[in-house]
């Protein structure tokens, strides 16, 4: 059992793959988006909340609350979707309690001297409290950067 313990907590501890640079700048990944919970940037700083209800390639049809607004594809610098990680958050710590109930199981006589189901739930709980207490963010859009102006000018 020992030998299995490194593999699955590495594989635990595997961080998800997140969107990269020219990908992030593809208004068209707001199609996948339709029905999640999503927050956009607009170019004054304000911050929204809401569910996305439609997408075109010229803007962004956001429920927040009972209000519908829409962002033209102008306005909106940057966009994440939200995730709620709690799951993942159970399963991760029911694996690690998993392995640390097996290691430690390997001395016991009985299982109810052990009670391993006591350190599996236990690292579950911690798990799903730890997702809890996180907000999970993924990148959905950014606009793309313009190239800055630059001026010279020389003084004597």
């Amino acid at each position: 059992m020992g030998y299995l313990m490194l593999p699955m907590l590495l594989i635990a501890l595997v961080p998800e793959p997140s969107a990269r640079g020219h990908r992030l700048e593809d208004f068209s990944r707001f199609s996948q988006a339709i029905g999640k919970e999503v927050s956009v940037v607009d170019q004054s700083g304000l911050v929204q909340e809401g569910t996305v209800e439609s997408a075109t390639g010229d803007g962004v049809a956001l429920r927040i609350g009972s209000a519908r607004r829409w962002f033209p594809r102008a306005e909106v610098v940057s966009a994440h979707r939200l995730h709620d990680g709690r799951i993942d958050g159970v399963i991760k710590g029911a694996l690690i309690g998993t392995l640390l109930a097996g290691v430690a199981s390997q001395g016991c006589v009985s299982h109810d001297q052990c009670a391993s189901w006591r350190v599996i739930g236990v690292f579950a709980a911690a798990g799903y409290a730890l997702d809890a207490a996180q907000s999970n963010r993924r990148p959905l859009y950014r606009a793309p950067v313009a190239a800055p102006t630059l001026k010279v000018s020389f003084r004597f």
